[in-house]
């Protein structure tokens, strides 16, 4: 069986129809495949921006609560002193002295232990009337610093010659441990 012409050209376009819309379904499965491809990367990128900003705020939050601590931070540190400060920790000790009107000398300072983990020891003695030593006594226990008193002695002392209350003097021997020392 002959096929005519007319056969020939329809069975040719029914075929080249049908390469065509293979060939359009393929192109249409490759072009579905890669728009789902990037529609995977934009959904990616989307969570992993909104991740991103999450963790901005979260830092910036972070950020202003730690400025917020700081003045804290400061007085806290404040209250802590090293090595280099002993210095002026004990003319502290003495601006107080004077301000209460109370003679002042140093006996010993130890931190030697302070390695150890000891805290430093400040031995002093302290003259006046006994009004002036117990302010004084008192501006020492409301300094800044953890102290604590590990031996106070009083001592009467009267001036010669004269026997009224008015004329007496007070020597004081305190041994004073800092504890804010690091």
């Amino acid at each position: 069986m002959k096929l005519s012409a007319i056969n020939k050209k329809i069975i040719l376009t029914i075929g080249l129809v049908i390469a065509i819309n293979a060939f359009a379904v393929v192109s249409l499965w490759f072009i579905n495949m890669k728009i789902k491809e990037i529609n995977d990367r934009v959904l990616s990128s989307r969570s992993e921006m909104y991740s991103k900003e999450k963790d901005t705020k979260e830092a910036k939050i972070l950020k202003d609560n730690l400025l917020s601590l700081s003045p804290r931070v400061d007085k806290i540190n404040a209250v802590f002193i090293g090595q280099k400060d002993v210095l002026s920790f004990i003319e502290e000790i003495e601006t107080l002295a004077k301000e209460s009107g109370v003679e002042m000398e140093f006996r010993s300072v130890d931190i030697s232990k302070s390695d150890s983990g000891e805290k430093p020891i400040f031995q002093f003695k302290a003259i006046g009337s006994f009004a002036d030593i117990f302010q004084y006594l008192v501006l020492l226990e409301n300094i800044k610093y953890q102290v604590i008193f590990d031996n106070i002695s009083f001592q009467e002392k009267r001036v010669s010659g004269i026997d009224d209350d008015t004329n007496v003097i007070w020597d004081a021997n305190f041994s004073l441990r800092l504890l804010s020392y690091n």
